[in-house]
């Protein structure tokens, strides 16, 4: 992806010879641009929806100097994106948006260092840990049960 669509940049390492993609980038490219790199169509349509929202404006993925993001705005623009489901938004409101307490609890991870147990109660035992559940799933992801 980085060698497709990223910038050419000269530096000391040769391995390091572009910069990642920005989201108009993407965003002008086709679908099958996108998935002449080896993705699978899906996916494909998917990254090109979320660079188009991105690099119009309709969607802010970058943390704000003018406060806190909106995390139920957030959630609800990306879920109306074709691809995104519970866990990969849940991912990107930890990752990118900077919630502590975003949990993704259907995480495959999570359930078994949990004991095995399913999405609604792997939600309540998580509970116990707000509004830091990031961090306990990350504790959770490098250090199991």
């Amino acid at each position: 992806m980085t060698e497709a669509f990223g910038e050419p940049i000269a530096t000391d390492d040769p391995r390091l010879t572009h910069l990642a993609p920005a989201a108009d980038r993407l965003a002008r490219a086709t679908a099958s641009e996108i998935r002449a790199i080896g993705l699978p169509n899906a996916r494909a349509a998917t990254l090109h929806a979320l660079a188009t929202h991105v690099a119009n404006g309709d969607l802010a993925l970058e943390t704000s100097t003018e406060g806190p993001v909106d995390v139920e705005t957030l959630r609800s623009k990306l879920l109306a994106l074709p691809g995104f489901g519970p866990w990969t938004v849940d991912y990107i409101l930890m990752r990118v948006a900077h919630w502590a307490d975003a949990f993704p609890a259907s995480d495959v991870a999570l359930r078994h260092a949990l004991g095995d147990v399913g999405p609604a109660e792997i939600t309540r035992i998580s509970k116990q840990w707000s509004p830091w559940r990031s961090y306990a799933a990350m504790r959770l992801w490098l250090y199991g049960p």
